[in-house]
């Protein structure tokens, strides 16, 4: 009787691989790993003042949509009204 054996692989991170196979063939790997910069916030985010005046800058842009909105919402239920009473007077 034969009993077989669970097959044990073990997944390694595919850097440490690269690793390896740069060690063992014996390429430079110090100058691989360049550190990434820090990203600092741009001044403007931190400022209350920006702050407020891009969320006014917000609010009157979507006032003015929706100014514009019921502007042609006006302007389509009155075409539809002329398209209506054309269609009722033939």
């Amino acid at each position: 009787m034969t009993v077989a054996k669970p097959i044990y692989s073990v997944l390694t991170a595919p850097s440490s691989v690269m690793s390896f196979l740069r060690t063992r063939f014996g390429a430079p790997t110090e100058d691989l790993y360049v550190p990434k910069p820090k990203v600092e916030q741009p001044q403007r985010d931190m400022d209350p003042l920006m702050m407020d005046r891009s969320r006014y800058a917000r609010l009157l842009d979507h006032e003015l949509d929706r100014q514009l909105l019921t502007q042609v919402e006006r302007e389509d239920s009155d075409m539809l009204n002329r398209v209506r009473s054309a269609l009722y007077e033939a």
